[in-house]
């Protein structure tokens, strides 16, 4: 039996017959250390000495005892047979024992819960063993939209009001989830062929490193038609998203609509092979690109920056000279159906997602506080200066349209068109030059188009076509 004072042994024994907090000062030293009864039933598993005692004071002083000071976390003890185990391993998670209770300092020794694919940062504590109360493990989801219950973080505690014990914002057995960064688009597949995958996995599922798509060899046996599932009568980049082979690099992709996203590999001849491509958690259409073409957009839009609905692709009145008539359905990044009729890119336009357009009509107003999207005629200033066309060969070198790029106009820019826009995203609205402004030197002045209303006149148009002025 140790050398504990008799009145300690009483108390103790008190404590642990109530279930309570447990209490055991060494005689060597000259501060208490506290251990706190634990489980019943179960035992730390990773034992540093086992050994046989009289009864349950001589195991706390054991542990109590041990040098250095405070390196004994906790302790087992089984009264049926005096079983006493010391705990002195940093991190031990608990097993199932029948007739062993724990005892431990105010701390933590087992692991705290995980979110699997979440990021962990350590505050108050180094990520080592044992944890001091209010150590805590902050949880980020890198995933866009956060975790599966829409948090972007979660975080667990080392309790200070029980020992070893970890106080979450979450119930572990029902954790929210995140999705591993390969399981978010663009680094997963939206649908079975994968067309429109656009992440950047580089090898096969052998494990064999891809080539380039824009690699000479791949174009020389194009040329000699020696490439497998290519169409002989479409261009060589007619075949890929963007109609752009170098900006695929040597990523999986699926210009030939296969099985799935497959890449070329040279093993001593040039051939295909299929792509490990996880398919995507969450499997809902993105309303958004990820290049600046577009071309790999899957979203419902079907309606233009002017609010003109989209026609279908297919639609038998598409004039024979229209610009669907000679782009390859192989660049639609999804299935290509009678009714389909949404923004897409199938020719790698640099102005992004487009559609055909009905005969439509022109609003005399404006739908935002920029008016980027104005279409109407209205050709005059606010003062009443009349507008110089915007190819006019008058306008000076320092002219504000001079560094404006024609692609930023809602219309068809016209060497005579002199309507009031917006090409910049001028804060004010639309605006345009000026031939005379009376001696006032003014280069440019706003014009006065007002907001769109429930019952503004909308004026026909021929889609496509530059309408003849007739607003004031």
């Amino acid at each position: 039996m140790g050398s504990t004072h008799p009145i300690i042994r009483v108390i103790a024994w008190h404590f642990m017959l109530a279930t309570l907090s447990c209490l055991f000062r060494s005689i060597t030293s000259s501060e208490f250390i506290v251990y706190y009864a634990g489980k019943k039933g179960e035992r730390y598993g990773n034992v540093s000495r086992a050994l046989q005692v009289m009864n349950f004071g001589e195991c706390s002083s054991e542990c109590s005892n041990t040098i250095p000071a405070r390196s004994c976390h906790a302790f087992n003890f089984k009264e049926l047979d005096g079983s006493c185990q010391l705990i002195q391993n940093n991190r031990s998670d608990l097993v199932p024992s029948d007739g062993f209770n724990t005892y431990v300092q105010f701390l933590c020794l087992t692991g705290y819960p995980v979110i699997k694919n979440a990021e962990e940062t350590f505050v108050g504590w180094r990520g080592e063993y044992p944890v001091p109360q209010g150590g805590k493990v902050i949880f980020t989801c890198k995933h866009p939209r956060g975790f599966s219950d829409g948090s972007k973080q979660h975080m667990t505690t080392c309790s200070s009001r029980a020992p070893d014990d970890w106080c979450s914002t979450f119930v572990e057995e029902r954790a929210p989830t995140c999705p591993h960064p390969r399981e978010v688009y663009p680094e997963c597949r939206l649908s079975e062929i994968g067309k429109e995958y656009m992440g950047g996995m580089n090898q096969t599922e052998m494990g064999k490193s891809c080539l380039r798509w824009d690699s000479p060899e791949l174009a020389k046996l194009f040329n000699a038609d020696s490439l497998d599932g290519f169409n002989t009568n479409l261009f060589y980049k007619e075949h890929f998203i963007n109609l752009d082979p170098f900006s695929h690099d040597n990523y999986c992709r699926n210009p030939t609509s296969k099985e799935r996203p497959w890449c070329f590999v040279d093993d001593g001849h040039i051939h295909p092979e299929y792509c490990r491509i996880p398919l995507c958690e969450d499997l809902s259409i993105r309303e958004c690109k990820v290049t600046p073409k577009g071309g790999e957009y899957m979203g419902m839009k079907n309606v233009t920056i002017s609010g003109f609905p989209c026609k279908p692709w297919q639609d038998a009145e598409n004039k024979e000279e229209d610009r669907f008539a000679t782009i390859s359905i192989s660049t639609f990044p999804d299935e290509h159906k009678v009714e389909h009729n949404y923004c897409r890119n199938p020719n790698g336009n640099p102005g992004g997602p487009w559609c055909n357009i009905k005969d439509s009509v022109i609003r005399k107003c404006k739908m935002t506080p920029k008016g980027g999207e104005y279409m109407g005629r209205k050709n005059v200033t606010i003062s009443g200066f009349p507008c110089k066309p915007w190819q006019d060969a008058e306008n000076k070198e320092e002219d504000r349209f001079a560094t404006i790029s024609i692609s930023t106009f809602p219309d068809e820019h016209k060497v005579e068109h002199n309507y009031c826009r917006n090409p910049n995203g001028n804060p004010g609205g639309p605006w345009c030059n000026i031939k005379d402004s009376g001696g006032l030197d003014l280069p440019w002045e706003y014009c006065d188009v007002p907001f769109c209303g429930p019952d503004d006149q909308e004026e026909p148009c021929e889609a496509g076509s530059q309408c003849e002025p007739s607003e004031s």
